[in-house]
């Protein structure tokens, strides 16, 4: 059998359900009555400051309350960093962006299936926690997966910018002044080639030889006309055959 709801509403007496949260009788109050007489805040405020960020005035609670900010936005904005644009933990999110291939989404899930699947670091015998750019992005390296490949903290800080073969023998060429350009973005729409050869052919209406958009036909008529004549090859009829055969004439002598 369901249980009933036996706890009387402090207000309007009506029952309603209760559950281990609920108040002891007499102070429990049921949703409408907490709707039209909200409770009243056990503490008043003691005193009002001003924002840091918008000089909006806000209420505290207690005296030495360390809230110095109206919002959450307002604290935000005043205590993220800006960095310049040529710091170079900008740079290289802006080269990450712009590089062809699989983007950061796609590179954290990759991510997270090399460490389920207890991948090995390409350069040494521990676990791989991070993607390392084969052919770094400075030097041109794309974000495809065949130069992506599995490896650890330790040896991607060591690689850093060069390439294996300057990581491993220690024969480095000096440092790039700028990374190499990507002209490549994911977001540009793709424009249509205009018809060359067979393409162009199929926007001829094969039935009137008009330019047309459509890929054989111009109109339903020359539609018709292309799906009869292609009857008429099958079955061996002539193209410029009548669309009806003459009707039978009966002499006028004849009685019937």
């Amino acid at each position: 059998m369901p249980r009933k709801p036996d706890l009387p509403c402090a207000d309007c007496g009506n029952l309603m359900w209760s559950g281990i949260t609920s108040l002891p009788p007499g102070q429990a109050r049921c949703r409408p009555c907490r709707r039209e007489r909200p409770i009243a805040r056990a503490k008043e405020p003691v005193d009002t400051r001003d924002c840091q960020t918008c000089g909006t005035a806000f209420e505290i609670y207690w005296q030495n309350s360390p809230k110095r900010y109206c919002s959450r936005v307002c604290a935000n904005s005043r205590t993220s960093t800006v960095r310049a644009l040529t710091d170079s933990r900008v740079s290289r999110r802006a080269r990450e962006r712009d590089a062809p291939g699989l983007g950061y989404s796609a590179r954290k899930h990759l991510r997270a299936k090399w460490v389920t699947q207890g991948r090995r670091c390409t350069y040494c015998a521990r676990l791989a926690t991070t993607i390392d750019h084969v052919l770094p992005l400075v030097r041109g390296g794309t974000n495809h997966e065949g130069n992506l490949a599995p490896c650890c903290k330790s040896c991607n800080s060591a690689k850093a910018g060069w390439t294996v073969i300057e990581w491993r023998t220690g024969r480095r060429l000096p440092p790039m002044a700028s990374a190499l350009p990507w002209t490549y973005d994911r977001r540009r729409p793709k424009v249509r080639k205009p018809p060359t050869g067979r393409q162009l052919m199929m926007n001829i209406c094969v039935s009137c030889g008009v330019l047309t958009t459509k890929k054989r036909t111009c109109s339903s008529d020359c539609f018709k006309d292309e799906m009869r004549n292609r009857y008429r090859v099958r079955v061996g009829i002539p193209l410029d055959a009548p669309l009806y055969p003459p009707k039978a004439t009966i002499p006028r002598h004849v009685v019937a």
